[in-house]
């Protein structure tokens, strides 16, 4: 759903170098052995008020899968016509659905607890509710040096793109924002998914050419730091006005996560989306550097309190297994993934239901495989970009097909979660 990103590994590697002089990524130290707590009223990035959704203790919840269902319109004959034995798989197999007003608001009263959706900055004219603010605030949109309207770099043609670009400082959109999520949060919604929490400035013109726009309150081209600094003070508005709220937050996480900015966007969510998850093209292809990264990105954003939420896509029956198994890497016991891949009743991967006990410790490196233990199972994963390698499971395991096995031989790229025999 996010449509300005676009993961490059090398982009990565160079925007997450400061976070590696603290967390590497062959540390036998995951969040919960760093002792990754919840935040506190005490806490300088805790909002008045607020009590967190999440405490990271781990358990027998960080080895099974807390799943999320984005409900786009392929699930509308689910949420406009699910028969009672479907709405029971519904309630049973998903702990929450992402929903999209008003389609999911018939939901609300059957569902698990639905998130909906909603951008942090994009207008779409092709929105009747969205068209009517551009036609009454346009002094919201950020603008070029000529005054002519800047976009989301997004489905951009013929001079224009499918979004214009709200101010995230201007107070005004701030206010009509929240106000718009509390009416939704009225209906019975449990949270918010927002979109578009760019850390790098995501603007452009109509052609989707990236340009600063200029700043409203300086008369000057935006920087950078002016950008990440409105953004993070609107996510922290947010966090302090909606303070009952399960929030998420769909961000870039390759961004330049040493700016205290990023701490503070990171600590308003209660859940950091990773849109593309770990089996994403650029990192599975990649010389492993930028998997790394994205192991240390996760223990960062554990290290602040906050959960991570994995949606992969495009899954195969390779690349699901790789996305497990990196899941139950880094679980902290609140993370959680999305997928629509057999993930509907009458379509669902038993995968998504592995349940492995608790942790027996964080994952650790048994030769060149990442190796993490539980009281009922195991999962591996061969980092990309280097070269098969076997291991000993140190016992008998079932794969998630059933087929026993006491080694495990893994491409680069690939991974295996596995249950005890017996």
């Amino acid at each position: 759903m996010h449509p300005a990103l676009v993961c490059v590994a090398a982009t990565a590697v160079a925007a997450l170098a400061l976070i590696l002089t603290v967390i590497a990524w062959g540390s036998q130290e995951s969040a919960s052995a760093r002792g990754a707590g919840s935040r506190t009223a005490e806490s300088p990035d805790a909002s008045p008020g607020w009590t967190p959704f999440a405490s990271h203790g781990g358990g027998s919840a960080a080895g099974r899968v807390r799943f999320v269902r984005n409900a786009r319109t392929d699930f509308d004959p689910f949420i406009l016509g699910a028969d009672k034995s479907q709405r029971s798989f519904i309630r049973t197999h998903y702990w929450r659905l992402r929903g999209y007003p008003p389609t999911s608001d018939t939901a609300l009263g059957w569902a698990p607890p639905v998130h909906f959706y909603s951008d942090l900055y994009a207008l779409y004219p092709s929105n009747s509710s969205d068209r009517g603010v551009i036609e009454r605030h346009p002094d919201w949109i950020l603008r070029n040096a000529e005054g002519n309207p800047l976009y989301v770099p997004f489905e951009c043609s013929d001079g224009t793109c499918a979004a214009y670009a709200a101010d995230p400082g201007n107070p005004q959109w701030r206010a009509h924002w929240i106000r718009d999520a509390h009416r939704q949060l009225r209906k019975g919604y449990r949270g918010v998914f927002i979109d578009n929490v760019n850390l790098l400035m995501r603007v452009s013109d109509g052609d989707g050419t990236e340009i600063a726009p200029i700043d409203p309150r300086t008369g000057q081209a935006m920087t950078e730091l002016d950008w990440r600094g409105y953004v993070a003070d609107f996510t922290r508005r947010i966090r302090r006005d909606l303070s009952r709220a399960e929030i998420v937050h769909n961000a870039i996480w390759f961004a330049d996560q040493s700016d205290p900015a990023a701490w503070r966007e990171i600590a308003a969510a209660d859940l950091i989306e990773l849109e593309r998850g770990f089996s994403e093209p650029a990192l599975i292809d990649g010389d492993g550097s930028a998997y790394a990264d994205l192991l240390a990105y996760v223990d960062l954003v554990h290290s602040r309190g906050t959960s991570v939420l994995l949606e992969p896509y495009d899954l195969d029956p390779s690349t699901r297994l790789f996305e497990l198994a990196s899941y139950f890497l880094v679980n902290a016991g609140r993370d959680a993934i999305a997928s629509d891949y057999e993930a509907d009743p009458g379509d669902w991967w038993p995968g998504w239901e592995a349940k492995l006990g608790a942790p027996l410790g964080p994952r650790y490196f048994q030769g060149a495989v990442l190796r993490r233990d539980f009281e009922r199972g195991v999962a591996l994963v061969n980092p990309p970009g280097g070269a098969e390698q076997t291991v000993s499971l140190g016992g008998t395991y079932l794969d998630l097909e059933g087929v026993s096995a006491e080694q495990v031989t893994l491409g680069p790229g690939e991974g295996a979660v596995l249950v005890a025999a017996g």
